[in-house]
């Protein structure tokens, strides 16, 4: 996996990058020039660079169920509970908030699911 966009809704908010060494996060243009852009997490600012590894792994982590509920889930696709990356490219679009990972989240717009 080489990046893994996130999106708000059907906006790309920025992606993921994943190595073996070393994890970013960065936004995309189009999300820090829009009005209204907020950052995905308070450590992690609305900027151009890139966000590390120790900062993207803990909101990461925060999106992912909790204590048993996350060994099981991570046993039923095959993924460590300690691959944050792993499990949310899997599962990213049904995550505990706002955001989408991997591809746009679906929602009610105009009493239609999309």
């Amino acid at each position: 996996m080489d990046r893994l966009p996130v999106y708000f809704e059907t906006r790309e908010v920025g992606w993921i990058t994943a190595a073996d060494e070393a994890s970013g996060f960065t936004y995309a243009e189009s999300w820090r020039g829009l009005t209204g852009a907020f950052p995905v997490s308070l450590t992690m600012p609305l900027s151009r660079a890139s966000h590390d590894a120790s900062a993207i792994l803990v909101w990461a982590a925060n999106l992912l169920p909790e204590n048993a509920t996350l060994g099981t889930v991570g046993h039923m696709l095959g993924k460590s509970p300690a691959d944050v990356i792993g499990l949310l490219a899997e599962m990213g679009r049904d995550t505990a908030g706002a955001l989408s990972v991997g591809q746009p989240g679906t929602g009610l717009i105009a009493g239609k699911w999309r």
